[in-house]
């Protein structure tokens, strides 16, 4: 289950949607340390107890490393164990138990998707010319980071791939904002973000880069029919959902570019599990490349480490 937010409103609607539903819990957490996972595993504990009874602990699993307390609770109480990688961070973490069996209960096709990384982790350990695509990527955000670029936009006019945006965010935040360096990650969806923060990217400060990721070939269309009124909305008459949406990216490309802004393009010939599995595995390769060269870890994250000291402190542990 995703990490949860300290929401007493959002834990009351969830418990209550529920209530009715066939549950299932995974509790996520490497060291079960990380207060989020614990407040989730206290929460949804009694909750199952009070649905299923004794047989409660056939609805919650756990995801955590061996030796741990979390491995030592599921041994006492029976629940089903999930390894998680000791040498794996989190953000690194999608192609273990941690990210694939989520995943999978999704319904997404696990075998595609991992397929997809085996394909890009392939291309890009046997290329090791100037030509390597996340090579390229980490050395222009390094060139770009070195002349005054601060803030790198992960843009898309797929909101499928909203989420993928959110992780995006946290693998280089984490691993590359360390030593008062790296570029600070935003992640938009277009054209919805495009009427609220679009103008700033416009005609803001000249501080940030722009990666399009671009899908070249849809998955399905959707043709837009005759209103039979006067609307003025003529223009929009057999145009196809995909093609407006080719014509917005391109103009927001074009747009962008005029004002100044550099573009890095990459290109997913359609959006399917296999590219996106491709697509996870670029970027992890492409953030170790970029923390290396900027002479940082990207596998350690010491920063967070301060606010949870005192938050722990504060609570009392």
């Amino acid at each position: 289950m995703p990490a949860l937010t300290f929401h007493l409103i959002i834990y009351r609607r969830l418990l209550a949607d529920l209530a009715d539903k066939e549950v299932y819990v995974d509790v996520i957490a490497k060291n079960f340390t990380t207060l989020e996972p614990g407040i989730g595993y206290r929460i949804f504990k009694p909750f199952l107890q009070q649905k299923y009874g004794a047989a409660y602990a056939k609805h919650l699993i756990v995801t955590g490393t061996h030796g741990s307390n979390l491995e030592k609770l599921a041994q006492a109480e029976g629940y089903a164990f999930l390894t998680f990688p000791t040498d794996t961070g989190s953000r690194f973490s999608a192609f273990s138990n941690v990210g694939l069996f989520p995943m999978a209960v999704a319904g997404i096709d696990i075998t595609a998707l991992v397929h997809g990384a085996m394909q890009m982790r392939t291309a890009l350990q046997t290329d090791i010319t100037i030509n390597n695509p996340a090579f390229q990527y980490a050395t222009l955000r390094n060139f770009l980071l070195h002349h005054g670029k601060n803030i790198e936009v992960l843009a898309h006019f797929e909101p499928q791939l909203d989420y993928f945006g959110r992780w995006w965010t946290q693998l280089f935040a984490e691993s590359e904002g360390k030593q008062c360096s790296g570029l600070f990650p935003v992640a938009l969806t277009y054209s919805e973000d495009l009427h609220s923060v679009g103008q700033y990217i416009q005609q803001g400060q000249r501080q940030l880069l722009e990666t399009m990721v671009i899908i070249d070939q849809p998955q399905t269309d959707l043709t837009i029919q005759l209103s039979g009124v006067n609307d003025d909305l003529d223009y929009l008459n057999g145009l196809g959902l995909w093609q407006i949406n080719k014509i917005a990216e391109d103009a927001t490309i074009t747009a962008h570019q005029e004002s100044g802004v550099p573009i890095i393009e990459l290109h997913l010939a359609e959006l399917d599990v296999t590219s996106i599995g491709s697509l996870f595995y670029f970027f992890e390769y492409a953030v170790f490349i970029s923390a290396t060269l900027a002479q940082i870890n990207p596998f350690d994250q010491p920063g967070v480490e301060a606010y949870k000291q005192l938050m722990f402190a504060g609570l009392g542990k």
